[in-house]
């Protein structure tokens, strides 16, 4: 399962179902193969484990992967930041 905002193409949140508890906050990074041909991977920036707080519907696992890709851009523009 995956949530990421219609006009953001660079981080998403994934949940990769199963009894994973886990969402995996994930940037989109371009780079070359060997062959010199663009390819683009999904790379974790940030892990947030939901053991405890484990949603029981699509709708509330929805909302929990909205939150934590809100609080992933946020940490992701203090790095951004730390940076400049």
């Amino acid at each position: 399962m995956i949530y990421a905002p219609p006009l953001d193409k660079h981080y998403r949140v994934t949940w990769y179902g199963g009894e994973s508890t886990q969402l995996h906050f994930e940037k989109r990074v371009t780079g070359l193969d060997v062959n010199d041909d663009f390819n683009t991977e999904w790379v974790q920036q940030d892990i947030c484990t939901l053991e405890y707080d484990m949603p029981t519907s699509t709708k509330d696992m929805y909302q929990k992967m909205k939150e934590y890709y809100d609080l992933g851009i946020d940490l992701e523009m203090e790095r951004i930041q730390q940076y400049l």
